[in-house]
């Protein structure tokens, strides 16, 4: 946990000294590449946010990064309603990765018996990915330690940036439709699969 003179010195730093990514920017206007800059230089901050707090969390908690990837596979299946089941599809859209990536992921949790998967009584092509009562255990520690993680990076800057930041983030998610998927969508989704299975 930093200091409280350590905090502001740091917000201090945040308002004052430019980052890499303005060197950047920068650069390509030196070489002319753009008028305006500002789409990427989001995407930059974006994608390099992401690996400071994904640093944060493997410092803290002496982790791999393919640890991180499978604690928030564990996490979504925790927080995914009562019953903590999700498709491999689904997690796979989630995460954005590939299948053959989330596969390899679920052969290694479900190795360590951390998650099971079974077919679907009523559609058998179908497999649902559930969390063991050690997945569910182990999901909880791991969410606890993201949470601790992230709350000691952003503690570097002024709580109201933090609202800030998360409120521009949420609506340039959902602008691009990533949404809590309705219950219309999901049966939307089920009747589209049978009539393909019909025809």
């Amino acid at each position: 946990m930093l200091s409280y003179q350590q905090i502001n010195f740091r917000r201090r730093l945040a308002v004052e000294i430019r980052d890499r990514v303005d060197g950047m920017l920068e650069n390509f206007e030196a070489e002319k590449l753009f008028m305006h800059s500002s789409g990427i230089a989001v995407m930059y901050r974006l994608c390099r946010a992401v690996s400071v707090f994904e640093k944060a969390q493997m410092q803290k908690y002496d982790h791999a990064k393919h640890a991180l990837e499978e604690a928030e596979l564990l996490a979504l299946l925790l927080l995914n309603g009562a019953d903590h089941q999700m498709t491999p599809k689904q997690l796979a859209e989630t995460m954005y990765v590939s299948p053959a990536n989330m596969t390899a992921k679920l052969t290694r949790l479900e190795q360590a018996g951390l998650i099971r998967r079974e077919r679907n009584h009523v559609d058998r092509r179908s497999v649902g990915v559930t969390l063991t009562d050690a997945g569910t255990a182990m999901a909880k520690v791991r969410i606890h330690e993201m949470n601790s993680a992230a709350g000691d990076v952003l503690e570097a800057i002024n709580p109201e940036c933090v609202e800030a930041l998360s409120s521009s983030l949420r609506s340039l998610l959902v602008a691009h439709n990533d949404v809590i998927p309705s219950d219309s969508d999901s049966a939307g989704e089920s009747e589209s699969s049978q009539l393909r299975e019909v025809g």
